[in-house]
């Protein structure tokens, strides 16, 4: 003797004065038209429990080209950041009125910083004074912060 099947049926409205909604509305009748609704809506029900949840294994399996996009390097974006920070070095520089120095080799496309100008080792008997130059108006600051939100853009 076979299972008795127990099915539900679930119903929503739509706003047809709401253009999104009435665009849903349009993309709802499409799909019904391919035979697609119902498994669209069970996809859709599915990928959003689990994306909410944190897991992104049903997202992959539904959109296979999507995770080889996102491990694709984008050239054109590494060029910009590299780009942004050598001007930035450059700023930051040239606020402090001298060059930065960095025991690290720089990046690729990085000009190294040029050495700032001090002597191997004072004599013992000299006196030495350090000066700290600040920016008079904050505005290296401003402009470094201006500078990595043009990056989320």
């Amino acid at each position: 003797m076979a299972a008795k099947r127990f099915r539900l049926k679930f119903m929503f409205w739509l706003d047809l004065s709401k253009s999104d909604e009435a665009d849903l509305a349009d993309d709802i009748e499409i799909l019904k038209e391919q035979r697609l609704f119902s498994q669209t809506l069970r996809d859709g029900i599915r990928l959003i429990c689990q994306l909410r949840a944190g897991r992104t294994d049903l997202l992959f399996e539904l959109f296979p080209w999507l995770a080889a996009e996102l491990n694709r390097p984008d050239e054109s974006l590494d060029l910009v950041i590299r780009q942004e920070i050598d001007r930035l070095s450059h700023l930051i520089a040239s606020q402090q009125g001298s060059r930065v120095v960095d025991a690290n080799p720089p990046l690729p496309g990085l000009q190294k910083g040029k050495a700032n100008g001090f002597s191997s080792s004072p004599d013992a008997d000299d006196d030495i004074k350090l000066s700290i130059k600040a920016a008079k108006n904050g505005s290296s600051g401003k402009n470094f912060l201006s500078s990595l939100m043009s990056l989320q853009q």
